[in-house]
């Protein structure tokens, strides 16, 4: 994670900090207060954008079956048995879409969107 501070760090970005190792990376930058919840810098939001993903969660209450819904450009996926034993999960990646190996998607868990959220940066 020092590695990612120092490249996030050597783009001009201030106030870099990192949430555990899961990729995560919340920074300033002169353009807009940014915060990534994409491993290696696939996809930034604004704080405000990342709000709004926890605004839109459909999921409030814990339910008994795997469900995804779209909002936006965000795939909520719900899985309360967990992603690694989902069906939906394992489906959506047989797709060879975002999901599947090598796919472009990731996959914070909320408590992970809900960390970065409440970061508060150096």
């Amino acid at each position: 994670m020092a590695d990612l501070r120092a490249v996030v760090t050597s783009l001009a970005h201030t106030d870099v900090a990192t949430y555990i190792q899961s990729g995560n990376v919340v920074f300033s930058s002169v353009e807009t207060d940014t915060a990534t919840i994409a491993a290696a810098l696939e996809r930034v939001l604004s704080r405000q954008e990342l709000s709004q993903v926890g605004a839109d969660n459909p999921y409030p209450d814990e339910g008994s079956r795997d469900e995804a819904t779209i909002v936006g450009r965000t795939v909520f996926l719900h899985t309360p048995d967990g992603v690694g034993r989902s069906e939906l999960a394992a489906q959506l990646a047989r797709t060879g879409g975002p999901l599947a190996p090598g796919g472009s998607a990731t996959m914070p868990n909320w408590a992970t969107v809900t960390r970065l959220l409440a970061v508060r940066r150096p």
